[in-house]
């Protein structure tokens, strides 16, 4: 029958968590530290498993929808000025990949409602290398686009709020005014619904839209081929000082902005979880202080005192046989003065002792 091995280590750390029978104080205290570092590494975890979890969520899906760096101007610029600005953004170290963009505030408009929105006129063929908006359009699709010049996609929040699906038509309108000897009237256009998307993001469901390229052209009657470029880098958190970057080495006829300055309180929270992330570091670095210095003052004290009484042990163990061969050393003499040295005296080899063979023996 094999017996199951002992966990040593396992017995020295409960035979020295606490010091000695008495020290019930400190036993207790003993608990408590374990207990809260256990506890502050369970947190830590715990929290960081959540941030890294709000960060993908960040990067992959808010982040992954709206450009990191838009560059805008309020002039007409020309499309040989605008290709210039372009090879010059697209030259830094940091930039992916930069697409032409039309970006109109607009209202859109149904029977049930209406809604002011951000259009985005965008290419739909390089719209995939700078936004992961397709894999978020759960009706219709972002290709439909090319097909349909007078098409939209906008957001699940948006089109519940206008009671529209896909099929449906919406009105928008623009802010340019068409003058006419009569009366001036509102410049509109009839678009179908062609895809329906859902980020998660109460901004961008509600309040952001895209058509084509050409039809934002038309609809808002600007005469360049568009007015800004959409921009994404390879380090979207560090989208600022890239933005500062690109201001100094661009004209100063255009306006670059990041998209800090649009989702600010989505940046906001992101701080503030990091700010979390650093306290509960600290948290847990004074835990662990907190339980050495405690071992340090008190475990390790009581174990040098348990191990100085087991070598005294030892050396009176040690002693004792010296001591029990020195007397036997004296009754043999005894004996052998009392038998007489040699004459009929019998040893005991077990004890050491001799005993007379006539029977005089002050041990009997």
């Amino acid at each position: 029958m094999s017996l199951k091995p002992a966990n040593v280590p396992r017995l020295i750390a409960l035979r020295y968590l606490s010091v000695g029978k008495h020290s019930h104080l400190v036993s207790f205290m003993s608990v408590i530290s374990i207990f809260g570092l256990a506890l502050g590494v369970a947190i830590l975890i715990t929290v960081l498993s959540v941030m890294n979890g709000f960060d993908h969520e960040m990067r992959e899906n808010i982040l992954g929808v709206v450009p990191h760096i838009t560059i805008t101007s309020r002039e007409n610029l020309s499309l040989a000025q605008w290709q210039e600005i372009e090879l010059a953004a697209a030259q830094h170290p940091s930039v992916t990949v930069v697409a032409p963009v039309i970006e109109v505030a607009a209202v859109m408009a149904t029977g049930d409602g209406n809604k002011a929105v951000l259009i985005s006129g965008i290419n739909p063929e390089s719209e995939a290398a700078v936004s992961s908006i397709a894999k978020f359009i759960h009706s219709g699709s972002l290709e439909a686009l090319q097909d349909k010049r007078w098409g939209v996609v906008l957001g699940q929040t948006l089109a519940s709020r206008l009671a529209v699906t896909v099929g449906d038509n919406v009105d928008i309108f623009s802010a340019a005014i068409s003058i006419n000897p009569v009366t001036p009237l509102a410049t509109f256009k009839s678009f179908e619904v062609v895809g329906i998307f859902k980020v998660g993001s109460l901004e961008l469901d509600s309040e952001m839209a895209l058509i084509n390229l050409s039809s934002a052209r038309v609809l808002f009657k600007i005469r360049p081929p568009y007015n800004g470029l959409r921009i994404r880098t390879s380090e979207v958190l560090n989208a600022d000082p890239i933005r500062l970057e690109l201001a100094r080495a661009l004209p100063a006829t255009v306006s670059v902005q990041s998209w800090t300055a649009v989702l600010g309180g989505i940046y906001n929270n992101i701080k503030f979880s990091r700010s979390i992330i650093s306290f509960m570091l600290w948290l847990l670095i004074g835990v662990a202080a907190f339980n050495w210095s405690r071992c340090a003052t008190s475990i390790i004290p009581g174990a040098s005192r348990s191990l100085a009484m087991h070598g005294e042990n030892e050396q009176i163990s040690n002693a004792q046989p010296a001591s029990t061969q020195w007397n036997s050393e004296r009754m043999n003499h005894l004996l052998d003065s009392i038998c007489g040295e040699g004459k009929g005296s019998v040893r005991y080899p077990n004890i050491g002792l001799r005993h007379c063979a006539s029977g005089r023996s002050g041990t009997e």
